[in-house]
């Protein structure tokens, strides 16, 4: 009886529907965006049923999400929309500017037509929280709880002078550290903490404006880096109490896939951009093209949820709309342009943000001068299979803006920004970087099986993306015409380790340049002579991106883009000559030089042995050079010995900023470093 009473109850589809649940919430934690300067990002909330105070009874709570500045206005009852944008005006867009985003809940200020066009008008986002999940607005929430408690604390005795506390209650939330930051509110925003009493005043003497701008600064970024800290760690032991949400199936419905979206740059001619998509199956899918040409695709079967249709080739230009259409149901992208794609991928390098760079102020204000070049962000989500669409987009594609490409990569960005310099039409960036892994991490099985290494244990959702985007013209740019990299920077200057040099080296397969028969259609950017002793973000991390953006966009141009008069190489010897007492090295370009003690150094030996990692190195100092040669000193060798090898820049940090030897002759293309024997001379 027991037995079949449980089986039926388990059976009951009523029951199952309507029975409380047990497990804990679905869904991970999916923080905030982090902004990037004060008062860009502010949260709205109001604070109602307050007991008259020389008239008011509720209070609007302003919280800048950067700082955690807040302001307290005191009302006389709740605003309208209308009203409530006034406040705005008068009370923060004046003194901090118009933010780019507005958290909100869902009261009726916010939901209004009135408020949607004034922050449209505005060129901010509107960012409403949902009924059942006040922690969107989470800031503005306990900004109201510490008010709440300090109004109890001060207006006990009597309700009605809580008003006339308001500006001290404020005074004092800023003035106080905040956990989140590690610092007032005050100091992140202003970069200094406000004195209370004239006698503080001469602890805030500033020297310069420079030291003043170097000291603001350095409080943004640390305050940014706080709060990064920050969302993590509140997400990390969020997560512990919640299980991932439920992974659905394609429901039938039409759509595209998860990269392509509004605002998007596909692949222009000769090559023939690929759509794909989910739609109901049976179904037939159209994809139709209209804006400064028309086009409209056959048919295509929705096989298995799927289905993906190739468009003719379009040359480069737009806007278009792309419209999918199926039997009862269209799917439609706007603001679509025509022509090439970039894949940004890497580590801390790559991943390094354009608001870190030198003088990123003036890079951020060209960014509305290029419309053009769309930046697309994938979300680092880990899955254990090879996947067919990306989990999760971090930035889906949209029109540039300051603020947007703050947190892009910065030689991504600049790339694309010194392409369109050149090409004069769009570019397409597509950024997922992962700092400190290595590359097997970023592979799937099949790709790693192809190269003839080992499995990898976990596979990178950008895995897919590479291999969808490989074989789709779409991505023609970065699969067919060429791969890019960075000849690894310096790290540790006293170091005396050959760590650093060895991997220069097989960075290029042992060449020392590409392309090369190993690695054809690649370019590099020599980075070795870019150091940055200074970097509050590690010396391996230079903040010198607009070199290195620069010089990848030349190899760009001469591998990637056939154009026979880019030099894009700097100069390489192309022979090695012994001659007693000297070293004749000869350029296979004119070079630019400057003397140098040790930065070339040459391996002695008695017996012409051969040279290798454990032999000894001694300084050859530079005694001449010609247009395209140079000549080195032997006299460091004993007089039973010569020469037998010689090499270039083979250290971890071979010379200071833009200070190395051996240039080409514009003195832009630093020399790469070599190994080489010495051939002696024949009479």
């Amino acid at each position: 009886m027991d037995a079949d009473t449980r089986s039926y109850v388990d059976a009951c589809s009523v029951c199952a529907r309507s029975k409380a649940s047990h497990r804990p919430p679905a869904g991970l934690l999916h923080p905030l965006f982090v902004p990037n300067r004060p008062w860009s990002h502010i949260a709205l909330d109001f604070v109602t049923g307050l007991p008259p105070s020389q008239g008011n009874t509720v209070i609007l709570t302003i919280v800048d999400r950067f700082s955690k500045t807040v302001n307290f206005l005191a009302l006389p009852k709740l605003p309208s929309a209308q009203e409530t944008a006034k406040l705005l005006t008068d009370h923060v867009f004046w003194l901090h500017g118009i933010p780019v985003d507005i958290v909100s809940d869902r009261g009726p200020q916010f939901t209004s037509h009135v408020w949607k066009a004034f922050c449209q008008a505005l060129g901010a986002k509107v960012s409403l929280s949902s009924g059942f999940h006040p922690q969107t607005n989470g800031q503005a929430e306990r900004a109201n709880q510490d008010l709440g408690s300090a109004l109890r604390c001060i207006s006990e005795l009597n309700h009605s002078t809580w008003s006339s506390h308001l500006t001290w209650i404020e005074y004092a939330h800023n003035s106080l550290t905040n956990a989140a930051t590690g610092m007032s509110p005050f100091k992140a925003s202003l970069g200094y903490q406000p004195p209370l009493f004239p006698s503080q005043e001469s602890d805030l003497a500033v020297p310069s404006v420079q030291h003043h701008l170097r000291r603001c600064r350095k409080v943004w970024n640390d305050t940014r880096s706080a709060l990064l800290c920050s969302v993590e760690t509140n997400k990390r032991i969020a997560d512990k109490h919640r299980i991932p949400a439920p992974a659905y199936e394609p429901d039938g419905c039409l759509r595209f896939a998860s990269y392509y979206g509004e605002h998007m740059v596909l692949q222009r001619s000769p090559e023939r951009a690929v759509m794909w998509g989910y739609g109901p199956d049976g179904g037939h899918v159209t994809v139709s093209l209209s804006g400064p040409v028309n086009q409209k695709t056959s048919p295509v079967p929705v096989i298995e949820g799927v289905w993906q249709v190739t468009m003719n080739p379009v040359d480069a230009g737009g806007p278009y709309n792309v419209t999918a259409a199926t039997e009862g149901s269209t799917a439609t992208l706007t603001g679509v342009l025509f022509g090439d794609v970039w894949l940004c991928g890497g580590q801390n390098n790559m991943f390094f943000e354009t608001n870190k760079i030198f003088n990123a102020s003036d890079e951020l204000a060209l960014v509305p001068n290029y419309s053009q070049v769309r930046p697309f962000m994938v979300a680092l989500k880990e899955n254990q299979t090879e996947l067919m669409d990306l989990i999760e987009v971090k930035l889906p594609w949209t029109v540039p803006t300051a603020d947007i490409v703050a947190d892009f990569s910065a030689l991504c960005w600049l790339f694309g920004h010194y392409m369109h310099d050149i090409l004069k039409y769009p570019i397409g960036l597509v950024e997922s970087c992962k700092s400190s892994t290595p590359i097997e991490r970023w592979s799937s099985t099949r790709v790693l099986q192809q190269c003839g290494l080992a499995q990898s244990t976990t596979e990178k959702a950008i895995a897919s993306m590479c291999r969808t985007f490989s074989v789709t013209p779409y991505s023609y740019t970065y699969h067919a015409q060429g791969h890019c990299s960075r000849m690894l920077s310096t790290s540790i200057k006293t170091s005396t380790s050959d760590g650093f040099p060895n991997i220069r080296w097989h960075q290029s397969a042992d060449v020392g340049f590409v392309p090369n028969p190993r690695m054809p259609r690649t370019f590099m950017a020599v980075a070795l002579d870019l150091p940055d002793e200074s970097s509050p973000y590690h010396t391996i991390h230079p903040r010198y991106k607009r070199d290195i953006a620069y010089r990848l966009s030349l190899g760009a141009r001469a591998v990637a883009y056939n154009e026979t008069d880019v030099n894009f190489l700097g100069p390489f010897p192309n022979q090695t000559l012994c001659s007693g007492r000297h070293v004749n090295i000869t350029y296979d370009q004119a070079v630019s030089v400057t003397s140098s003690y040790d930065v070339f150094e040459i391996c002695c030996s008695a017996n012409q042995a051969q040279c290798g990692p454990k032999s000894l190195w001694v300084p050859a100092p530079i005694t001449n050079w010609g247009p395209t040669t140079v000549q080195l000193s032997t006299s460091l060798c004993s007089p039973t010995e010569e020469a037998a090898a010689v090499r270039y820049a083979w250290k971890d940090w071979p010379c200071d900023h833009k200070a190395c030897p051996i240039y080409s002759l514009s003195g832009i293309l630093p020399g790469p470093p070599f190994i080489s024997n010495c051939h002696p001379v024949i009479n």
